[in-house]
């Protein structure tokens, strides 16, 4: 196996120009840092993020045609159920609250109310008791009567006849011995009885009178008083009446229509959040890309996870082979021009050369470094496949125009000289090197076996001469 560095790529191009990610792939397999499982498992990561990847893009075409279209997006109607299912909630604490003050009122009232209802009660009985006190006058204003007339009749009769009852004249005193009647003036022996009879019968017929009238002046008074304690309770009824009313209108009206509005209220929004729901079903094509993409994103996720653990594993020896190339790398560059060239070392992540700190592209309006890069970069590879176990690199190298942009004069045969003693004392005897250059080399190459080619003698035997080239 050989290993070639082309002569247009040695002075001025990057490794040949290589596509970045394919040089490091080769670069990792070439040094043996690249870990076959941990490849697999990033090849896997990067794999499901890109199924991630286009499945978020999926869903997000989705969503910008609903906006398109004007439709709600998932994210609308997540604001709307939210908005709507607060609103709510908030109006059912509202009617609960309603509800518990409108109960204490209503308790305060049916108190209230019960009082009135007493209160008609009273009036009732008190018209009750005034009616039955109005009807116990009309016996005593007949009994009264009554005695009125037995009292006059009484009083007549005590008085005796003055007129005679036929004529109606009045009669003349006569006198005779012992009483006399008075309507016939004859003796009447019986008349003085009769008359203390007739004054007895008198005075209880006063008696009865003034009994009479002061029973009917007492039940005068109590149905006075009947009729005065109706209008009381009667007044009190109306108050209990007009002060439950006005405390219905206060205290409960105003909160069973607040109560209703916000029953309303309620159903309403209830409403538009069944709407939501409903218009959440047409989401559905979206929810399972979200659901997709949620479960690829967890996947890709975890894939990385297991891809950042397995290369954790290889990190050190990367990090550690990058170390060993380095190490190798400047012990080969440095001495091709030590005036020039201060520090060098292979970057772990890419393994390409850094000199005094600058990568490749860096230098490149330095030829003369770039292709001492190159050339130490390739002597690299040599030493390593003799020196580390894991290399896989062959221990034959062709280097074709190594020496390119390096300049001419004595400035120039200084770094070529330099350069062929650093290749020269890495060749030795396990290894070997060819170099082929079109420049005249220096003294300093005796020790070195020359052939020299030209137009009579090609490097490739069958090659033509550039006089035949058209």
């Amino acid at each position: 196996m050989l290993l070639y560095l082309q002569q247009h790529h040695a002075g001025r191009e990057l490794f040949g120009s290589v596509n970045a990610q394919d040089l490091q792939v080769t670069f990792e397999v070439c040094f043996g840092v690249l870990d076959e499982e941990a490849a697999r498992l990033k090849a896997e990561a990067k794999a499901a993020r890109g199924k991630e990847a286009r499945t978020k893009n999926a869903l997000r075409k989705a969503i910008e045609q609903r906006l398109e279209y004007g439709l709600p997006t998932p994210f609308d109607l997540d604001m709307q159920q939210e908005t709507y299912a607060k609103t709510a909630d908030r109006w059912v604490a509202e009617r609960l609250q309603l509800a518990g003050s409108i109960d204490h009122h209503r308790g305060v009232l049916t108190r209230r109310e019960k009082e009135n209802a007493a209160g008609r009660k009273a009036v009732a009985d008190a018209g009750a008791a005034a009616d039955r006190a109005q009807r116990g006058l009309a016996p005593v204003y007949e009994r009264r009567a009554l005695s009125r007339r037995t009292q006059a009749e009484a009083e007549a009769a005590a008085r005796g006849r003055t007129h005679c009852p036929d004529c109606e004249q009045r009669l003349r005193g006569l006198s005779g011995a012992g009483p006399l009647c008075p309507l016939c003036r004859q003796p009447d022996p019986g008349l003085p009885a009769r008359q203390a009879a007739r004054d007895e019968q008198l005075r209880q017929a006063k008696a009865a009178s003034v009994a009479a009238e002061k029973d009917l002046r007492d039940l005068q008074k109590a149905a006075q008083k009947a009729v005065a304690a109706r209008r009381k309770t009667e007044a009190e009824s109306e108050r209990l009446a007009g002060r439950a009313e006005a405390y219905r209108a206060k205290e409960i009206t105003p909160r069973e229509k607040a109560l209703a509005q916000a029953a309303a209220a309620e159903a309403e929004a209830r409403a538009r959040l069944a709407d939501v729901k409903d218009r959440r079903k047409e989401l559905v094509r979206i929810g399972e890309l979200e659901k997709l993409a949620s479960s690829l994103s967890r996947r890709a996720d975890e894939a990385a996870k297991e891809w950042a653990a397995a290369e954790g594993d290889s990190q050190e020896h990367r990090r550690q082979t990058a170390k060993w190339l380095s190490q190798i790398f400047a012990d080969l560059v440095i001495p091709m021009a030590p005036d020039k060239i201060r520090a060098a070392v292979i970057d772990p992540k890419t393994f390409t050369p850094k000199i005094n700190n600058r990568s490749m592209k860096q230098l490149a309006r330095s030829a003369g470094l770039v292709s001492l890069a190159h050339t130490a970069y390739h002597l690299m590879c040599l030493e390593a496949a003799r020196t580390m176990p894991l290399v896989r690199l062959p221990a034959t190298q062709w280097l074709d125009a190594p020496f390119d942009g390096l300049g001419g004069g004595a400035e120039g045969e200084r770094l070529v000289d330099a350069a062929l003693k650093v290749c020269a004392a890495t060749a030795g005897d396990n290894a070997q090197i060819i170099l082929t250059t079109p420049q005249v080399l220096p003294a300093s190459t005796t020790e070195l076996l020359v052939t020299e080619h030209g137009s009579t003698r090609p490097l490739i035997p069958h090659a033509r001469p550039e006089s035949e080239e058209s």
